[in-house]
């Protein structure tokens, strides 16, 4: 019975092969865990129909430590299914539905798991507005890039958000005050809100 037992972590972790065909897909470790995410996304998006309105959400090269404790999730799939849906959540919505069940199932959601959905969080408002990375800082702040050739950072001054150009495809944006990558990230995170609800564009 032990190939049975292994079966369904099996799947887990590798998938039901390519997901629109019969092709397997190999084993997550080849194209690693976030990559893997982003792949089965892709490939799902075109056969729910929203392929034309999704934006991928920006890498974050931030330092932000964070993950499920021990003593919050002890279940080892549990937890793997937990960091597969942060980490694929793609709207805001699902990010926050996922915070309220986790804190209704396991109690006060502690620091880690935290800084985990504060950096998903980052990711989709950053890539919302056109931002493929986000990148850490010599002072307070992050610096963020855009695809060559895109318009997305004129846009988002025009929405008000203040930032000192770097290269035609990367510019600063401050986080004065803030000590430490997780007052940096909350930061970075609100100014993003405020541009996205002024209405910066459509990045191209």
């Amino acid at each position: 019975g032990a190939r049975f037992r292994s079966a369904p972590r099996a799947l887990e972790l590798r998938g039901a092969g390519n997901l629109p065909g019969a092709e397997q897909s190999g084993h997550i470790a080849a194209v690693g865990y976030d990559l893997f995410c982003k792949l089965r996304a892709k490939a799902v998006r075109p056969v729910k129909g929203d392929g034309g309105t999704y934006r991928e959400p920006a890498y974050l090269a931030v330092d932000l430590p964070g993950g499920i404790p021990g003593d919050y999730v002890s279940d080892g799939r549990e937890k793997f299914r937990l960091f597969r849906r942060l980490a694929s959540a793609e709207d805001e919505a699902a990010l926050d539905d996922l915070a309220r069940e986790l804190e209704d199932r396991f109690g006060e959601v502690p620091g880690d798991v935290q800084r985990l959905v504060l950096s998903q969080r980052v990711r989709l408002r950053a890539g919302r507005v056109g931002v493929v990375r986000i990148d850490p800082a010599e002072r307070p702040g992050v610096v963020l890039r855009v695809p060559e050739g895109s318009d997305a950072l004129e846009r988002l001054r025009h929405g008000g958000l203040p930032l000192t150009p770097l290269a035609p495809d990367a510019a600063f944006l401050a986080a004065a005050g803030a000590e430490g990558p997780v007052q940096i990230l909350e930061a970075v995170c609100e100014r993003l809100a405020r541009t996205a609800a002024n209405g910066p564009g459509r990045p191209s």
